[in-house]
C-alpha cells in the first residue's frame, strides 16, 4: 500500500513525489520488485489479451493481425524489453550525468528512470486495443516532464538543463531501441 501511495503521489504531485525520492530513497530491489516488474505486467497482459480475443479475424487494419500461437512470445519480449529498457535508461542517465561531472548514484538514476516510466507503464493496460497507443504518447509526454524533473532533484542539474539533458538522454535511448529491436526481430522474438 505505501508503494502504491508512492505511485499515486508521483502521477497527481511530481514535486512532492520527487522531493521524498530523494529524502527517503528505495533501494534497487524494491524499485523491483514492487514497481518495474509489476508495473512492467501491464502491457503484456493487455496485449496477449487483445490478441487472443481479437485475433487474425479482427479488421487488420484497425486491430491485430498475428496468430494466436505468436501471443505468449510477444508477451513475454514485451515484458523483457520494458525491463531492460528501464534499466538501460538508467544505464544512459547515469553516464550523462557523470560526462557532466556529477557523480549521482546509479540508485538515483534507476530512481529516475523507474519513476519517470510509471505513466507509459501503467498506459500499457490501454493496450488491448491497438489504437489506445495514442494514450501511451501522451504518457510518454508526461514521462518527459517526470524525467526532467527527477534529475532536477535527484542529480542537482538546472530546471533549463534538465529539459536538454533529458533530450539527449531519449536520442541515445532510440537508437539503443533501436539495435536491441533489431536484435529481438533477428531473433525471431518480436
Amino acid at each position: 500500500m505505501v508503494m502504491l501511495n508512492r505511485i499515486r503521489e508521483m502521477m497527481l504531485d511530481p514535486q512532492a513525489g520527487w522531493d521524498r525520492m530523494a529524502r527517503d530513497p528505495l533501494g534497487a530491489g524494491v524499485l523491483l520488485r514492487n514497481v518495474l516488474l509489476p508495473l512492467a505486467l501491464l502491457a503484456p497482459a493487455a496485449t496477449m489479451f487483445g490478441l487472443l480475443v481479437f485475433d487474425t479475424r479482427w479488421n487488420p487494419q484497425y486491430g491485430y493481425s498475428l496468430l494466436h500461437d505468436r501471443a505468449p512470445a510477444i508477451a513475454l519480449a514485451t515484458y523483457l524489453l520494458q525491463i531492460v529498457s528501464v534499466y538501460l535508461l538508467a544505464g544512459v542517465l547515469y553516464l550523462l550525468a557523470r560526462t557532466e561531472s556529477r557523480a549521482p548514484p546509479f540508485l538515483a538514476a534507476l530512481q529516475v528512470a523507474v519513476f519517470g516510466s510509471i505513466p507509459v507503464l501503467l498506459s500499457g493496460a490501454t493496450l488491448v486495443i491497438p489504437f489506445n497507443v495514442v494514450i501511451s504518447m501522451v504518457a510518454m509526454m508526461y514521462s518527459f516532464y517526470l524525467y526532467c524533473m527527477g534529475v532536477e532533484r535527484l542529480f542537482g542539474i538546472r530546471g533549463s538543463d534538465s529539459v536538454m539533458f533529458i533530450g539527449v538522454a531519449m536520442i541515445c535511448m532510440m537508437i539503443l531501441s533501436g539495435f536491441i529491436g533489431g536484435i529481438a526481430s533477428a531473433l525471431g522474438l518480436l
